[in-house]
């Protein structure tokens, strides 16, 4: 089994944690418009494919990603499109144990705190972090350094970056705010290196 998509179904409201078990070949994983009340146990799975992409996504009774929630997911690269949920969080060490490409947490328009330690314990990455129209006010100040593209469209909350964060690798930064990309031309000047090779946007408030 390569695809797996459990859809529109809102009587849904728990999977069992031995339900998603030895799945060494599964490519997909979607989750989509249930009634699920937690996050699912997703680390039982052990997919040995090289580009996983797991998609949860209009699940509004889903309020928190917890602890460790994909490790033991899959052994490779992880693509997260974890969007448009009802999450109020993203527990710390949630992204424990993962090879990560790109995190994609945006549309959870509740969502006002990742935890400082929220990456811990990740072998590599992400490569892109979406945080567009959510609540979030504040970004990790570690487990970023391996960011390519930043971006937090709409995120009128987020009015500051970790002043402690370097973001080393950043080649596109999407943001709301000017003096966002002010900061990242001021850390780059700060190394040495010319802010012109870093895509810099600001968004438009919303009419």
């Amino acid at each position: 089994m390569t695809h797996i998509e459990i859809r529109n179904t809102r009587s849904l409201t728990y999977i069992d944690p031995d339900a998603l078990t030895e799945l060494p070949l599964l490519k997909f994983l979607g989750i989509f418009n249930t009634g699920l009340r937690i996050f699912p146990d997703l680390t039982k799975i052990y997919s040995t494919d090289i580009f996983f992409i797991l998609e949860i996504t209009d699940n509004p009774y889903m309020t928190s990603v917890p602890e460790n929630a994909f490790q033991g997911l899959c052994n490779e690269t992880l693509t997260l499109k974890l969007y448009n949920n009802g999450f109020t969080s993203v527990q710390g060490h949630a992204f424990n144990g993962t090879k990560l490409d790109a995190v994609y947490l945006n549309k959870n328009k509740y969502l006002t705190a990742i935890d400082n330690d929220a990456f811990g314990g990740v072998y590599s990455g992400p490569t892109l972090l979406d945080v567009s129209s959510t609540s979030v006010t504040a970004l990790p100040s570690k487990g970023l350094e391996h960011l390519k593209e930043l971006i937090a469209k709409d995120t009128w909350t987020l009015k500051k970056l970790p002043l402690s964060l370097s973001f080393l690798h950043l080649t596109r930064a999407d943001l709301s705010y000017p003096s966002h990309c002010c900061a990242f031309k001021n850390q780059k000047k700060i190394r040495g290196k010319k802010p012109s090779k870093t895509v810099l946007r600001k968004a438009l408030p919303s009419s």
